[in-house]
């Protein structure tokens, strides 16, 4: 979390960053194996996306 503080963010109210895969709460079924890399991870204040998102009708 240096890279961010470095960059001027504060990070007195984060405690932890979770980066999940797969179905929250199904820890039961396998997904495979391997390695995974994660680069450019962003910040963001938390918003209520329901508020933005808008209905489409499909025909």
């Amino acid at each position: 979390l240096q890279a961010f503080a470095d960059q001027g963010i504060n990070l007195a109210d984060i405690d932890r960053i979770a980066i999940g895969l797969g179905t929250r709460g199904n820890m039961t079924t396998p997904g495979g194996s391997g390695k995974m890399f994660f680069d450019d991870i962003r910040l963001y204040q938390q918003r209520d996306v329901e508020d933005e998102l808008t209905p489409v009708s499909v025909e």
